[in-house]
C-alpha cells in the first residue's frame, strides 16, 4: 500500500530539483549571453594636437565670408568611440578647440574657434599592430569671440557642419597594460554650413593623438 504523503512529498523534491535545473540553466545562459555581450564591445579614448588647413584670407568675397582664415594656431583635440557589433562598427565624437587666441581683423575682438560632432564609425585591423579607421558625420562649428566690455565676457556664433575622415591606430607596445596604448596619426575634412565668420566654408585638419583601448 502506497504512502501519499512520501509520494507527495518526493513530487515536491522532483518540482524543486527541476526548479533549481532550470534557474541554473538560465543563470548561465546570462552568463555567457553577457560575457559574449562583453568580448563583442571596445571603447577607446585620445586626446591629441592638430592643426588646420583651410583657404586664405584672399579668397573671400567679404559678403558670404571674412577675410580670415582658420588656417594657424595649434588645436586640441578629445574623442572617443564606442565599438559594439563584432568591435568593428560604432559610434565616435570629438572636440576640438584652437588652444591659443586668434583675432578677428573685421571686428578686432580676439577669437577662438571650436568643432564638435557625433559620427558613424568603421575599424579593421590589417595587421598585427595597426588598425584603420573611417568614419563621418554631423555637429558644430562654434566661433567664439571675446568682448571687452569685461574680463571673460564672449559670443559665439554656431554653425552646423558635416565631417569625414580616416585614422590609422597603431600599438607599438605588445607588454601587459601598455599593449592598449595607441598612437592615431589622423585627418578630417570639415564642411560648415553659413561660415560667414572665416574665409571658406570647408576646412581640413590634421594631427596625432594617443590614446587607450578599453
Amino acid at each position: 500500500m502506497y504512502d501519499s504523503q512520501q509520494i507527495n512529498f518526493g513530487r515536491f523534491r522532483l518540482i524543486q530539483t527541476l526548479r533549481f535545473q532550470l534557474l541554473a540553466i538560465f543563470a548561465g545562459a546570462a552568463v555567457c549571453a553577457l560575457s559574449c555581450l562583453a568580448e563583442a564591445q571596445r571603447f577607446d579614448v585620445a586626446a591629441g594636437v592638430s592643426g588646420i588647413d583651410a583657404p586664405g584670407a584672399h579668397v573671400a568675397d567679404d559678403i558670404n565670408h571674412q577675410p580670415q582664415s582658420l588656417t594657424g594656431g595649434a588645436y586640441m583635440t578629445i574623442s572617443g568611440d564606442y565599438l559594439f557589433f563584432h568591435k568593428d562598427i560604432g559610434v565616435s565624437g570629438e572636440f576640438v578647440r584652437r588652444i591659443s587666441e586668434g583675432f578677428d581683423v573685421v571686428n578686432n575682438f580676439p577669437d577662438r574657434p571650436m568643432f564638435w560632432d557625433a559620427n558613424a564609425i568603421w575599424t579593421r585591423k590589417f595587421y598585427k599592430h595597426f588598425t584603420a579607421e573611417l568614419q563621418g558625420g554631423a555637429g558644430e562649428e562654434i566661433a567664439r569671440f571675446y568682448t571687452s566690455s569685461c574680463s571673460g565676457c564672449y559670443a559665439d556664433r554656431n554653425h552646423f557642419l558635416l565631417d569625414g575622415g580616416a585614422g590609422i591606430k597603431v600599438y607599438p607596445l605588445n607588454k601587459f597594460i601598455i599593449r592598449h596604448i595607441f598612437i592615431r596619426p589622423e585627418g578630417r575634412v570639415y564642411w560648415v554650413r553659413n561660415n560667414a565668420e572665416f574665409s571658406s566654408s570647408h576646412a581640413i585638419r590634421y594631427g596625432v593623438s594617443i590614446g587607450y583601448t578599453f
